[in-house]
């Protein structure tokens, strides 16, 4: 009988540790993927997902303007560290817009909206929405190690037609394919510190909110493309003036949309206010996202 009992407690123990790796392996995927993907991928029990056409969507691509010259007058650590704070804090902010995360290379931050989930045309505004709020907030971003530096990114962004699928086996990855992803990265390779340079298409549909303020820049030579009419955009518009007055992106909220907007309105990363921050209230939250989402996965295993 006691034997008997020792085998119950093992072969119950084994199937505990079995379920945290399934858990621990669900919530990865959570955290890889689009949401409503990884839950298709989980329903199809390992079948791939296929890929799918969006009509539009919005593309941008951000980057360090000087980041070879940050490069040479770091440590490997100082610039792992800038890159952390950095895409922590891309994270927290693009949290207040319907927008996906798809990549981070080195210091390029990709990100897209209208897709997974559409959103008829507001893609463009919520791309427009989120690099003015963005570029502002970054202004006196401090880097550490090189207190007398500031950095300056570079944006692009392009709306049009796309193709998405889960790419991988073992690291699955979401991944955008076609025309608009290459153009994009060229709206952004081609832009200048401290700018957001759109394409015509893109301008086109923000003019149709009337919502920001743009300015063209003429046309560029773009590779692979030719010559391409672009613009800048500059602001957004605070339409309530009835003057066409426009202010900077942290200045102008949607509070029906995106809640009180407190953090991105009253908040940029000065320094060891921007570290008191990330170490007591962003860090914490992060973790306790994770937690969250983690215990969900578990409750589900545990339902069904």
């Amino acid at each position: 009988m006691a034997s008997l009992k020792q085998f119950t407690q093992k072969m119950e123990q084994r199937s505990i540790a079995v379920l945290e790796q399934k858990v621990l392996a669900e919530a990865l995927v959570y955290q890889m993927l689009p949401k409503p993907i990884a839950k298709r991928l989980r329903t199809k029990r390992g079948v791939g997902v296929v890929a799918e056409k969006f009509s539009s969507v919005t593309i941008c691509f951000t980057d360090i303007a000087d980041f070879q010259e940050i490069s040479e007058q770091s440590t490997p650590n100082d610039l792992i560290e800038l890159l952390n704070m950095l895409y922590l804090y891309i994270d927290a902010r693009i949290e207040c817009y319907d927008v996906y995360k798809v990549e981070t290379v080195a210091d390029h931050y990709m990100v897209a909206s209208g897709l997974p989930k559409r959103n008829g045309d507001h893609h463009s505004e919520e791309i427009a929405d989120m690099l003015v709020d963005l570029l502002h907030s970054m202004t006196h971003f401090e880097i550490p190690h090189l207190p007398e530096k500031r950095l300056q990114i570079r944006i692009g962004a392009h709306t049009g037609p796309a193709v998405a699928g889960v790419v991988g086996s073992r690291m699955l990855r979401y991944c955008l394919f076609g025309d608009t992803v290459n153009t994009a990265s060229r709206m952004q390779s081609t832009s200048l510190p401290g700018r957001i340079q759109i394409s015509a298409q893109l301008n086109t549909l923000l003019e149709s909110f009337g919502r920001f303020v743009t300015i063209p820049r003429g046309k560029i030579e773009i590779k692979g493309k030719g010559m391409m009419e672009t613009h800048w955009l500059i602001s957004k518009r605070v339409s309530t003036t009835g003057s066409g007055a426009s202010l900077p992106g942290s200045y102008y909220r949607r509070p029906n949309r995106h809640g009180n907007g407190s953090m991105r309105n009253h908040f940029s990363p000065y320094g060891e206010r921007w570290r008191t921050f990330f170490q007591n209230k962003l860090l914490p939250d992060i973790r306790k996202k994770r937690r969250e989402r983690m215990q969900s996965v578990i409750d589900a295993k545990q339902t069904t």
